[in-house]
């Protein structure tokens, strides 16, 4: 199966609400919703109707191209098939934009849409954090390459951006199409956004926030630049004093936050989070700008907005903490933490992206790692293992499915699922073992309102029966390649390195980039892979003077294997680096 061009880079990035739920029930990926709807307060209970203010409520994803006007000077861009909005604001010295949409394209439509509206050029971009879905279509807002406009980030942004494509992207490609529904048809989420010629379109920033606060005159325009960690720890609010307008990113969005991912983002901290929303209800604001609703207006709303979702925040983190220090596993600290009935009833805290469960689980993760406290944790068996002795005990593997079997039909489909798993473990052949854990994980993904939850499973049930098979498609893209700093493909060498096909293979490689006079050295020592860029070894094994476009071209051929490398990669250094890496799993 062909995986869209860019889908991992769109779609790892991503960490946004792919569902809204109104009180009307459950909104689809088309279509927009305008107008007057009542907003459940901070008291619990719902307020009588939008006297004091007013929201404009979206899908996440859609064809359906809007522009959205909250003031005469700012105006936010949604759909056009793409994840994230991207904001304008109209500045006395020209445009300044805040998040970029997730592709070149989708953010032209964008520009397009805001050229309706005024024809100043463009000063500035900034990005509220380093997720796809905010910074992928900044090329499309540079109109001038004689003069580019400022873009800027948290200090941090590029090396988040850059660490999450390093470590474990492999696997964490995998989880993602799962989480996103990437291959569901009719998915109830926004990755079908991911499709060919979709141009990773991000540009590095050139302005830095270097402190957790900052006060700017951008284009013209006084602006404070704000450290606000929630999804991600260089996450940058922007305040305009003048007209009490505060621009979060994510740190606000309306469901039940993800504090842990499915896909495997880094744990985000809860109690950052809550102190960020503390910062941002502090400041009384008139408007709130999110980058995946629509504005939300009034400084009553605002403030019967953002309350209950802080404290959602601060509930799930304190009470898990609580149960912790009990001394209780995560499972059980997870099925003790459930949200009060004030807070569990509102939009806002609805899990349809995040989950308390998974949320209290990443709160143990996050303070005590994987280790559960019950020594039975210490030395656990394979799951492999585990399933013979579950086979054995049954009596045999046709009795782990029966006995699988039998617990889907009395409603049990967790139970049934675990079963089959372990019949699977033992015989991966066995049909009626995997028609047992489709079903299973079909009735478990009946069940949910959370939509990552929902898509993992049926996903994993197309991966089951054999109609889909991650294992064979591309993870790194050319973009990807083309866009990063040469040195960051060294720093995801060393976990491709095969030690059990190279340890007998002593080497040092000096790589000498020609065009840009920079030198990185690879050494095999111990079986383990060393990378210097600070300094050149003294005695190496082989030195290749090469320029980084022909070494990224390299790159790209051996990770997608379109085709063989050619004769001028013969050398005994590129011999190398195609026998003791797997490259595919990058």
């Amino acid at each position: 199966m062909h995986v869209p061009e860019l889908l991992f880079v769109t779609a790892t990035l991503c960490a946004c609400v792919h569902g809204q739920y109104m009180s009307g029930g459950y909104q689809g990926r088309t279509g927009n919703y305008q107008g007057s709807m009542q907003h459940l307060g901070a008291r619990g209970g719902y307020q009588g109707g939008w006297d004091t203010g007013r929201r404009i409520r979206r899908t996440v994803v859609g064809d359906t191209r809007q522009i959205i006007k909250v003031t005469d000077a700012v105006y936010v861009a949604t759909g056009g098939q793409s994840l994230g909005n991207a904001i304008m604001v109209i500045a006395p010295d020209g445009l300044i934009i805040v998040d970029t949409a997730d592709s070149h394209e989708s953010a032209s439509l964008m520009l397009e849409d805001f050229r309706n509206i005024t024809s100043a050029p463009v000063k500035a971009i900034i990005y509220t954090h380093h997720h796809m879905d905010h910074v992928g279509g900044a090329t499309a807002f540079v109109e001038n390459s004689t003069a580019p406009p400022d873009i800027w980030a948290y200090k941090g942004l590029p090396k988040a951006l850059e660490e999450y494509f390093t470590y474990a992207s492999a696997a964490r490609f995998t989880r993602t199409m799962r989480q996103f529904g990437v291959f569901l048809n009719g998915s109830q989420n926004s990755v079908d956004f991911g499709k060919d010629g979709a141009t990773f379109g991000f540009l590095y920033p050139n302005k830095f926030l270097n402190d957790e606060e900052m006060d700017v005159v951008i284009a013209g325009l006084k602006l404070r630049l704000v450290r606000i960690q929630g999804e991600t720890t260089d996450h940058m609010g922007v305040y305009i004093p003048e007209w009490n307008m505060f621009m979060c990113g994510d740190t606000y969005y309306e469901a039940f936050p993800n504090i842990y991912t499915i896909r495997g983002a880094k744990v985000r901290d809860a109690k950052e989070w809550f102190r960020s929303l503390d910062y941002m209800i502090y400041l009384n604001l008139t408007y709130l700008v999110p980058s995946h609703l629509g504005p939300i207006i009034g400084q009553q709303v605002i403030l019967d907005t953002l309350t209950p979702h802080r404290d959602g925040i601060q509930y799930i983190h304190d009470q898990a903490l609580r149960y912790i220090n009990k001394g209780l596993s995560p499972s059980e600290v997870a099925r003790k933490v459930k949200l009060p009935s004030s807070l569990a009833k509102l939009p806002s805290l609805q899990e349809e992206y995040g989950m308390v469960e998974w949320s209290v689980k990443g709160v143990f993760q996050m303070y005590l790692g994987w280790f559960s406290g019950d020594p039975m944790d210490l030395f656990p068996l394979t799951v492999n293992e585990k399933a013979q002795h579950m086979a054995d005990l049954a009596g045999g593997v046709t009795n782990l499915v029966t006995s699988a079997r039998t617990a889907l039909e009395q409603g049990n489909p967790q139970w049934a699922l675990e079963l089959a798993s372990y019949a699977i473990a033992v015989n991966d052949t066995d049909e009626t073992a995997k028609a047992v854990k489709v079903d299973s994980l079909n009735m478990l993904a009946d069940k949910q309102i959370n939509t990552n939850a929902m898509n993992y499973l049926r996903t994993s049930a197309l991966e089951t029966t054999g109609e889909l098979d991650f294992s064979g498609m591309t993870v790194v893209t050319p973009e990807h390649i083309n866009t990063f700093d040469v040195g960051h493909f060294f720093d995801m060498l060393p976990s491709a390195f095969m030690p059990e096909v190279c340890e007998n293979e002593t080497f040092t490689i000096v790589f000498n980039f020609t065009d840009t006079g920079r030198t990185i050295s690879l050494q095999n020592r111990n079986s383990v892979l060393i990378v210097r860029k600070d300094k050149i070894p003294e005695i190496y094994t082989r030195k290749i003077d090469i320029t980084e476009k022909r070494f990224k071209n390299f790159v790209m051929n051996r990770i997608t294997q379109r085709k063989k490398t050619k004769v001028l990669f013969g050398s005994h250094g590129f011999r190398i680096l195609q026998k003791c890496f797997e490259f595919g799993h990058m």
